[in-house]
């Protein structure tokens, strides 16, 4: 009967793993609102082929990346000063690509 139980149960294990496991998103793992809101709308649309209805929440959570990444530009020219570079120099400076 025990041998019954650990195939049964080794069953079950393999079944999980094979189909996968997916949670929802937990909204406290993410930085911006609008990126919860895409890990969000890919998780209930995880069955359907046509993920472009999250594409909105996607872009939205990039811009918010890169106004972040302009703000902390922003504040690192502020703080530090170049000798012989203003800070709107310094913000173009690091801008460059």
């Amino acid at each position: 009967m025990t041998k019954f139980i650990h195939v049964i149960f080794i069953c079950i294990i393999s079944a999980v793993f094979y189909t996968g496991c997916m949670s929802a998103p937990d909204k406290s793992n993410y930085e911006f609102d609008v990126c919860y809101q895409d890990a969000d709308c890919m998780y209930r649309n995880k069955d359907n082929q046509d993920k472009s209805a999250c594409a909105v929440y996607k872009q939205a959570c990039a811009d918010m990346y890169k106004e972040k990444c302009m703000k902390s530009r922003l504040e690192y020219c502020r703080d530090n000063k170049f000798e012989g570079m203003t800070q709107n120099e310094c913000r173009l400076y690091l801008n460059q690509k």
